[in-house]
């Protein structure tokens, strides 16, 4: 069996409360906003938005995962897509001070695979 699509989440970009990226725009996602299964993975991102030439950390709590640098606009496509659990929050960290430049936005895209202990 294949894997099965969570579908997609479209999350606007705020002001840090992390205490991770004080002062600029930080995208947070909470894995629970999207999947209820034992283990989920997000295979694709688009990313639109803030100022040319803005980059993003990306982390998985406080671990560093992976990066994106856009020109104001691009996806990120990850050749090994996270997995995660409930509970866990995935974290685009922009260079960017909030409040310059037009909020980014992260739209990503979910699934499970049902053979994963938990999954079926």
């Amino acid at each position: 069996m294949g894997y099965v699509p969570l579908g997609s989440l479209r999350t606007e970009s705020a002001l840090d409360t992390s205490g991770q990226n004080p002062g600029n725009w930080t995208t947070e996602i909470s894995v629970n906003d999207v999947s209820r299964v034992a283990v989920a993975e997000i295979y694709h991102a688009v990313v639109e938005g803030n100022l040319p030439g803005a980059f993003a950390t990306i982390a998985i709590g406080i671990r560093t995962f992976s990066f994106t640098q856009p020109l104001s606009g691009a996806d990120w496509d990850p050749v090994n897509p996270p997995l995660l659990n409930p509970g866990q929050t995935v974290y685009f960290f922009w260079n960017t001070p909030h409040g310059t430049g037009s909020a980014p936005v992260v739209t990503t895209w979910w699934r499970f695979d049902p053979v994963v202990p938990g999954n079926r």
